[in-house]
């Protein structure tokens, strides 16, 4: 699973303040605790951590080379890092891309389309794991990149990538959600609405799937902001166009469905 790094918070006068970070519980709740970076957590304790993928019209993503100093010295991924204290999922996206790229994204164009849990938080996985994904066009010459974070950043083709990771040259907690959601489709946006079906899809089954819902609270969340958000009409449409791809499983998208599930969950 993807990894979390978080930056040094630097203090006005110029010393380094330590980094906070908030505690979760299960459902994502905010404990009202927070922790310094390092801070082993209690069970049912977690944290927040973002990874973003960066795509641009010609359907490739920018990704960027871990410095020397890094664990995974020289391997490549996406930007990402931890949620500090007090930011919530999408201002932790924007921030780090701007920090260790030097690319403004606009927040308005950031698609949450994956979010995970661990019950073992971990370095690789700290708990909750939000993948976002933006549109930019900025040539790979003008990024400003954070020397010690990122050696190097280039925009790479999806098959680019997958060969990179089959040579070993990504870091292995990076991978997940480029093998399950970020198919090689083509350019923004409609890459996007198909790796969100996707994804959604994969929660609806699991949800579909349990026994219990509630312990499927986070899951019921996710589907509940996508069904009655604008997003899930915007895939609709792609769909009623035909925009996505004919073997696409859908059933996220038949407008009964996700209603009906939460029409049951209420009762």
């Amino acid at each position: 699973m993807p990894k979390s790094r978080c930056c040094k918070s630097i203090h006005p006068g110029g010393s380094i303040m330590p980094e906070l970070f908030d505690i979760y519980d299960r459902d994502r709740v905010f404990t009202g605790r927070r922790a310094q970076r390092g801070t082993p957590l209690s069970p049912g304790e977690y944290r927040i951590a973002v990874q973003v993928w960066i795509g641009n019209g010609s359907g490739r993503w920018l990704i960027s080379r871990r410095a020397p100093g890094k664990r995974f010295p020289g391997k490549w991924e996406p930007t990402g890092g931890c949620v500090l204290a007090g930011e919530d999922s999408l201002q932790a996206a924007v921030r780090e891309a701007r920090e260790e790229l030097g690319v403004v994204l606009v927040p308005e164009s950031g698609v949450l389309f994956a979010s995970f849990l661990s019950d073992v938080p971990s370095w690789e996985n700290p708990g909750f794991l939000d993948v976002w994904m933006f549109r930019a066009d900025i040539p790979a010459e003008n990024l400003v990149l954070q020397p010690e974070e990122v050696s190097e950043a280039r925009w790479a083709a999806a098959d680019d990538i997958r060969r990179m990771i089959d040579s070993g040259a990504f870091v292995p907690c990076e991978t997940y959600a480029f093998h399950q959601f970020l198919p090689d489709c083509g350019p923004l946006p409609l890459a996007v609405a198909i790796a969100r079906v996707k994804y959604m899809e994969a929660v609806l089954d699991r949800v579909l799937a349990s026994d219990d819902l509630a312990a499927m609270k986070h899951e019921l969340a996710i589907l509940e902001s996508y069904y009655f958000g604008p997003l899930w009409m915007e895939d609709y449409h792609a769909d009623e166009q035909g925009r996505l791809p004919p073997d696409l499983k859908r059933g996220v998208l038949a407008e009964d469905t996700v209603y009906d599930l939460f029409t049951d969950t209420d009762g």
